[in-house]
């Protein structure tokens, strides 16, 4: 039997306090989540630091993996879930309740890898992280105080996971197929359509977000496989080139 808890990564983008990382790899401890990413790190996930909350969570820190990008750390995921303090009209397309990612979530690590993505402690996700994403997930707080600590926001989550996970109902499936395009590749689509687009001046250079957004919520809904994304990549590889040179290149070059 599947252990879905078992293929969700919690991912840290960028963090900065090694205490906050031993905090998380607890808070995960605490929910039966085992798989922790670390992109670009500013501290050491094995310093006393990082162990002192971590105690009880020596074999989460011990497995880290620590990455260069967040398509690195995405590679072979099929659904990704972003986590956000603030709105906004670009964040808000993909928004969805703790309650109904964790929903989602479990319903895709049953068959496969899934992910959770948190930013760095004083920013956050930026919108080109966010763009890799499914979804974005906001937890409900004070107007006056919407920031939450990073442990405690993967410790809501993790918790929301965790009963999603115990629970009787079993939540269906979203529709995936058996080669699903992973995470990365999909960061390679968006990729290529930004540059295409941005080189026909379909998208406004200051501000792509505005279509970037909801061109990733149509492609996540959509399920696509490799060989379909790989379609998609050569189709805005056509545009970018017969918008440079003013006619395509040849068809069967790889994208």
């Amino acid at each position: 039997m599947v252990d879905p808890l078992g293929n969700i990564r919690i991912i840290l983008v960028r963090p900065k306090f090694a205490g906050n990382v031993g905090a998380v790899a607890r808070a995960m401890a605490n929910t039966d989540l085992r798989q922790l990413y670390l992109v670009s790190p500013l501290c050491d996930p094995l310093s006393p630091d990082a162990r002192k909350p971590g105690a009880r969570a020596g074999a989460i820190l011990q497995t880290t993996r620590t990455v260069e990008s967040v398509r690195d750390a995405l590679e072979s995921v099929t659904y990704t879930v972003g986590t956000s303090c603030r709105g906004g009209l670009y964040r808000t397309q993909i928004e969805v309740t703790p309650r109904d990612m964790a929903a989602r979530i479990l319903a895709r690590a049953r068959i496969s890898q899934a992910a959770v993505l948190f930013g760095p402690e004083d920013s956050g996700l930026t919108n080109e992280d966010l763009v890799n994403c499914d979804a974005v997930v906001r937890i409900p707080s004070s107007r006056d105080y919407a920031s939450l600590n990073l442990a405690q926001a993967v410790l809501i989550v993790a918790y929301e996971l965790f009963l999603a996970a115990i629970g009787t109902e079993h939540p269906v499936p979203p529709d995936a197929p058996v080669d699903a395009a992973d995470a990365a590749t999909l960061d390679r689509l968006m990729g290529k359509y930004r540059s295409a687009l941005l080189k026909i001046g379909y998208l406004h250079p200051e501000n792509p977000e505005h279509l970037l957004f909801p061109l990733r919520a149509v492609l996540g809904r959509a399920a696509l496989t490799n060989a379909e994304a790989r379609i998609l990549m050569g189709m805005a590889q056509q545009i970018e080139s017969f918008a440079r040179q003013g006619n395509p290149t040849n068809r069967s070059d790889s994208p």
